[in-house]
Formats: structure tokens, C-alpha cells, sequence
């Protein structure tokens, strides 16, 4: 993959991620619970990765790279997607907006530390104009705090990126080994293993199941 094909993939998932913002705010207002909405997006995620595997090449994956896997899976996925959805029943969509904007910002200096990676002024002139249109839809939006307490859904936030740009450090080195669906199928898998028991445990606090 190049940097073209590349650049439009990050593209395409930040995107998506937008769109995830305010659906992820309804569902957890009205329709399920922090852990609830981890179980249903990592059962459904297991099944179609196991699946799809079917319809590509097998490769092996060493027992050194399963545990990198498994530990982004803990940070990028089970602390991460928690502490977003926990975030998100606290503060505005536009407020989790701005705090992620940040998130170029830890991970640059996170690769700058842990993989001597250069500050070039090109990454910095992108961060600058990344949180600057965070800002600016904030101020346009004219939010001024519709959470139920925005404090600790900033500080929700701020756990979430800083877990999330940890996870895309140290699963760098495994997502040039392997495809991306022989990575997300066994993430998930290890996922699932922590997450289900929880999810089964709070299946009675799912409006979603019983309305």
C-alpha cells in the first residue's frame, strides 16, 4: 500500500468514526449500556472477521505477535471503546469531537519517543489545522456544555485517546506482518473472551433487547 492508498484509508476511517459519534450517543442514551454496546459491537465484529478469513489466505501468526495483538485489543478496543462510550453519556458529541481531535497530537509525540520518529513541520502544520477545525466547529455549534457533567466526559475522553494512540504504537510493527482481517480476527477474539462474560452479565439492562 502507498502513502496515496494509505492516506485515503485513515481518511476513510476517521470519517466513519465521525459518523459513529452521534450514533453512539443515541444508542447509549436510550437503548443500551457502556458494556452492552462493547458486547454488541465485538460479537458482531468476531463473527464477520472469522468469516471473512474464510475467503483469504491463511497466515500463520507467531505467538510473540498473538500477544501484541491481544494487548492492542485490550488498550485500542476493551479500555478505548469503554471509556469513549462512558465518555459519551456525559458530555456532547462536539465536546468528545474536540478531545479526539488531540489525538494526532499524543500519538506524534508517543512515535517520537518510542520509535524516534521525527517532528517534521508538516505533521505539526497538520495537527495545528486538525484541532483548529475541532475549535472551530465548537464555536460554531455554539455548545456550551449539554452533558450531564462534561468534566468528567473530557477526562473520559482524554483516557480514551491517550489508550487508543498507545494501541496504534505498539501494533505498528504487527500491521506490517500480517492483512488487516487476520489482525481484527483474532483482536476481536481476545476481545470477545473479556468482554462477553460482562456483556451476558448486563444483558438485562438492555432497552434494546426488551422493548
Amino acid at each position: 500500500m502507498n502513502k496515496i492508498e494509505g492516506h485515503a484509508a485513515i481518511l476513510s476511517a476517521n470519517i466513519f468514526f465521525g459518523l459513529n459519534i452521534p450514533f453512539t450517543k443515541t444508542l447509549l442514551t436510550y437503548w443500551v449500556t457502556p458494556i452492552g454496546y462493547m458486547a454488541f459491537r465485538t460479537t458482531f465484529a468476531v463473527l464477520l472477521f472469522w468469516i471473512l478469513q474464510c475467503f483469504v489466505p491463511k497466515e500463520k501468526v507467531a505467538l510473540k505477535d498473538l500477544l501484541i495483538i491481544a494487548l492492542g485489543g485490550f488498550l485500542g478496543f476493551i479500555l478505548s471503546q469503554f471509556t469513549t462510550a462512558t465518555s459519551l453519556r456525559y458530555t456532547s458529541p462536539v465536546y468528545f469531537s474536540l478531545i479526539v481531535a488531540l489525538s494526532p497530537v499524543v500519538v506524534m509525540l508517543l512515535a517520537a519517543l518510542f520509535l524516534k520518529e521525527p517532528i517534521t513541520r508538516q505533521k505539526i502544520l497538520g495537527v495545528v489545522v486538525g484541532v483548529a477545525g475541532a475549535l472551530l466547529l465548537v464555536l460554531k455549534t455554539g455548545c456550551s456544555g449539554s452533558g450531564k457533567n462534561d468534566l468528567i466526559g473530557i477526562l473520559l475522553a482524554t483516557m480514551s485517546i491517550i489508550t487508543y494512540s498507545i494501541y496504534l504504537i505498539i501494533i505498528r510493527s504487527v500491521s506490517q506482518k500480517y492483512s488487516a482481517i487476520t489482525q481484527m480476527k483474532w483482536m476481536f477474539l481476545f476481545t470477545a473472551i473479556i468482554i462477553l462474560p460482562f456483556g451476558i452479565r448486563d444483558i438485562s439492562k438492555q432497552v434494546i433487547l426488551s422493548s
